[in-house]
C-alpha cells in the first residue's frame, strides 16, 4: 500500500490490527480484481465518549469507486462505475470552513451521493481533520462526475 495511504490513516487514529486489515482489502482490489487504486478514504464519525467509529472504507480512481461496508468487522466488498456517473450529491458539514479547508476538533462534514439511473450511491462521514479529505474526494472525484 501506498505510504501516502499509511500516512493518511494514522493521521485519523488508525494503527495496530485496523492497518493490516485495511492493506489486505487494498491488495483485493488492486491484486486480486486489478484495480488501480488512486486514492483512499475512511468514512467514520465520532461517538458520544469522544471516541472515532470507523465504518467504511473507500477506495478511487479516475473511473470507479470501491467500497469496503464495515471493514473492521465484515468483508462485504463492492463497485461501481463513477465517471460521468453521479446525477445527485449532497454535502452536510459543522464548524468546518470548506473554503479555506480549516478544521477544530468540532468539525464533522457528511457526503451522499446516488449514481445516475440507480438506487446506489454512497455515504460518507467525517470528523475533524478528516473532513479535509472528504472535501478532496468531493472535488477530486464526485463532483467531476457529475452529470449535468
Amino acid at each position: 500500500m501506498e505510504k501516502a495511504f499509511i500516512e493518511y490513516l494514522e493521521t485519523i487514529g488508525i494503527k495496530g490490527d485496523l492497518l493490516p486489515k485495511i492493506e489486505n482489502i487494498y491488495t483485493f482490489f488492486e491484486k486480486y480484481l486489478e484495480y488501480k487504486i488512486e486514492n483512499i478514504f475512511v468514512s467514520e464519525y465520532i461517538n458520544k465518549e469522544g471516541g472515532r467509529v470507523y465504518e467504511n472504507l473507500w477506495f478511487f480512481n479516475s473511473d470507479f469507486c470501491f467500497e469496503a461496508k464495515q471493514f473492521n468487522t465484515q468483508e462485504d466488498f463492492d463497485s461501481c462505475i463513477l465517471k460521468h456517473n453521479i446525477d445527485y450529491y449532497s454535502i452536510k458539514k459543522t464548524d468546518f470552513d470548506i473554503i479555506s479547508n480549516s478544521t477544530t476538533d468540532n468539525s464533522r462534514m457528511n457526503l451522499e451521493f446516488h449514481f445516475k439511473n440507480s438506487s446506489i450511491g454512497g455515504d460518507m462521514k467525517a470528523s475533524r481533520e478528516n473532513c479535509k479529505k472528504l472535501s478532496e474526494i468531493f472535488k477530486t472525484y464526485i463532483k467531476i462526475n457529475h452529470v449535468k
